[in-house]
C-alpha cells in the first residue's frame, strides 16, 4: 500500500510540460521519420511517429503529443464533469442516511473533486475503453474512504485462460497488480473494480486481458497529423522550402562575382532598411539567379489542412459532432452539444452509476448523474409555445364542431400541460358559463 501511494503523489506532484516546453528541436532519421528531440519521455529525447493506438501505453502518450487528439477527450470529459449526483433509494428518494456516499462522491480523493474526478472517468473510458478505480477502505468489506483513477497504462488484468463457463470474475482474472518502473504492486478484490465501455478479449492463461477501444482504428490520423506538424515545423524552423540556386545568366559574359567591399555596402543598405540581419540571415548578390524547388511550401502540402481532418476522424471515430470543435455559428454547436449529451454523455454516465453503485453502494441504495438542468438538454420555449398554440386551436375546433367533448378535449390537454383534467382548480368556465356572464 506504500508503493502504491507513493505512486499516486509521484503522479500528481509531477507537472506535464506543455508541447512548447518538452519539443526542443526535430530530426530526421536515417529511415525518413521525423523525430522530436525532448527530454519529456526518455532519457534519449526521442518521440516516436509511430504511435500503436491498440497498446494503452501509446494511447496516453499520443494524448500528450496530438492537440486534436487531446481537445476532444479532454472536451468530453468536460461535459461528462456537468452532471449532478443523487444518491437515492429505488423509488428515488434522497435519504440523509446517504450522507457518506454523497460525501464521498463530492470529494473522491484528497486531490481531486468531483468535477474532476468524474471528467478522469470519462476520459479513460472514452481513450481506452475502460477505467480501473482503486479505492481505499479502512477495513475489509468496509464502505471506501477515498478512490483515484488508476492510468490505464499501468493496470494489467492477467486472464486464467478460462471463460466461456465461468459466471464469476475471479475464475477469468487470475490476478490484477500495477506495474510501474519496473515495480509491481499486487491488488485484491476490495483494492479496485473498473467501469466498462468496450469487449474484452481473454487471451491464453498468464496473458494480460486487452479491451478494445473505438480509439484503436486512429493509430494513421494521429501519426499523420504528428508528421505534418512536424513537417510545418521544419519549414519554421530551417527557413522554408529546400531547393538549389543556379545562374540565369545566358550572354556570353556569364557570372560576374561581387566583391566583398559591394557585399558588405548591399548588407549595411539592407540592414538600415529592415533591421533584421541579426536574426535572419540573407544572402545578397548581384548576380543573376534562379531557384529550383526540391520540395513545396506549406500552403502547397496544405498541412493545415491535416489538423482538420484529424479532428474529424478523431470525432467520428468517438461519436460526436464536430461542429461542436468548428468555427460554426452558435445554432450549430448548440445542435452539436445536445446531441453530445444524448448521444454519448448520458449513456455512458449510465454505465459509471452503475459500476459505481455496485461497488460503493449497499442493497438498496442508487448513484445517479443528472444531467437535465444542461442549458442544451432545456426545451425550446418558443417552439413549445407555438406548438400548444395549435393543439389548443385544433381542441377549441373539434370542440365547436361536436366532434369532441369538453372532458376529452382536456384529457387531451393534460398530456401538454400539468392539469387534472377531473379535478380543476377554480372555476371551469364552459360555454354556458360563458354566455350567462355576458349577460
Amino acid at each position: 500500500m506504500s508503493k502504491l501511494g507513493n505512486w499516486f503523489q509521484k503522479k500528481i506532484n509531477i507537472s506535464v510540460p506543455s508541447m512548447r516546453e518538452t519539443v526542443k528541436a526535430i530530426e530526421k532519421d536515417s529511415n525518413g521519420n521525423f523525430l522530436y528531440l525532448t527530454n519529456f519521455f526518455s532519457p534519449s529525447g526521442h518521440i516516436k511517429n509511430d504511435y500503436n493506438l491498440t497498446l494503452d501505453k501509446d494511447k496516453a502518450d499520443s494524448l500528450l503529443v496530438c492537440t486534436p487528439f487531446s481537445t476532444v477527450i479532454n472536451k468530453i470529459g468536460s461535459l461528462f464533469a456537468n452532471g449532478r449526483i443523487y444518491v437515492t433509494d429505488k423509488d428515488g428518494n434522497e435519504k440523509e442516511e446517504y450522507n457518506d456516499i454523497r460525501k464521498l462522491l463530492s470529494r473522491p480523493n484528497p486531490l481531486q473533486t468531483r468535477a474532476g474526478f468524474f471528467k478522469e472517468i470519462e476520459m479513460s473510458l472514452k481513450l481506452f475503453g475502460y477505467c480501473p478505480i482503486f479505492t481505499v477502505r479502512a477495513a475489509k468489506n468496509s464502505s471506501p474512504l477515498a478512490m483515484y483513477v488508476i492510468p490505464a497504462q499501468i493496470f494489467h488484468m492477467v486472464s486464467s485462460g478460462k471463460l466461456f463457463r465461468q459466471y464469476d470474475i475471479e475464475d477469468i482474472v487470475s490476478r490484477v497488480y500495477l506495474e510501474w518502473n519496473g515495480l509491481q504492486e499486487e491488488l485484491s478484490d476490495e483494492d479496485y473494480f473498473v467501469i466498462y465501455d468496450s469487449s474484452a478479449k481473454v487471451n491464453g492463461s498468464n496473458q494480460d486481458i486487452e479491451f478494445s477501444s473505438v480509439t484503436d482504428s486512429l493509430s494513421m490520423p494521429i501519426n499523420n497529423w504528428i508528421a505534418a506538424m512536424a513537417a510545418s515545423y521544419q519549414l519554421i524552423v530551417n527557413g522554408g522550402p529546400k531547393g538549389i540556386i543556379y545562374s540565369d545568366y545566358t550572354d556570353k559574359m556569364g557570372n560576374q562575382a561581387m566583391t566583398p567591399e559591394e557585399k558588405e555596402i548591399l548588407e549595411s543598405k539592407l540592414k538600415e532598411k529592415y533591421g533584421i540581419l541579426n536574426k535572419f540571415p540573407i544572402l545578397t548578390s548581384k548576380i543573376k539567379l534562379g531557384w529550383i524547388p526540391l520540395n513545396y511550401d506549406a500552403s502547397q502540402l496544405k498541412l493545415h489542412e491535416e489538423d482538420k481532418r484529424c479532428s474529424r476522424k478523431i470525432c467520428n471515430a468517438i461519436g460526436i459532432d464536430y461542429s461542436l470543435f468548428d468555427e460554426s455559428k452558435y445554432d450549430n454547436k448548440s445542435i452539436a452539444e445536445k446531441s453530445a449529451y444524448q448521444g454519448l454523455i448520458i449513456p455512458d454516465s449510465e454505465k459509471v452509476s452503475e459500476a459505481l453503485t455496485d461497488a460503493i453502494c449497499p442493497k438498496g441504495v442508487f448513484i445517479k448523474l443528472d444531467y437535465t438542468h444542461i442549458d442544451c438538454l432545456q426545451k425550446d420555449k418558443s417552439a413549445s409555445s407555438s406548438a400548444f398554440q395549435k393543439m389548443a386551436s385544433s381542441l377549441i375546433q373539434l370542440v365547436e364542431k361536436g366532434q369532441i367533448t369538453l372532458d376529452e378535449s382536456r384529457n387531451e390537454l393534460a398530456k401538454f400541460i400539468d392539469i387534472d383534467p377531473d379535478n380543476p382548480k377554480g372555476e371551469l368556465k364552459t360555454n354556458n358559463s360563458i354566455e350567462n356572464g355576458q349577460n
